[in-house]
């Protein structure tokens, strides 16, 4: 379990191929781990979707409300743009 000083992460990937983006869940993390989160999200979206053409990328907050509402306002954006938005409910 991360400490108190732990930042908070949230992952999606944008298929423009396809219309879709992929959005995980908020979960607690470390910002020094942060390209192992991207990773570890294209690898599952990836391994759970299929021809999915795109790179993940993630975003972070210190507290776990900021970055839920920044997640929130990313997957509003997704929705006027894609076609398709997936909440995959994927955490590391």
């Amino acid at each position: 379990m991360f400490g108190q000083d732990s930042d908070h992460i949230w992952c999606v990937l944008q298929d423009n191929t396809h219309d879709t983006a992929y959005v995980s869940e908020v979960f607690a993390g470390e910002y020094s781990n942060f390209l192992g989160y991207q990773n570890a999200f294209f690898d599952y979206v990836h391994a759970h979707y299929d021809n999915v053409i795109g790179m993940a990328k993630c975003g972070f907050e210190r507290g776990r409300s900021e970055a839920r509402a920044s997640r929130d306002r990313d997957e509003a954006g997704f929705r006027r743009v894609y076609k398709r938005v997936l909440e995959t409910n994927w955490t590391y």
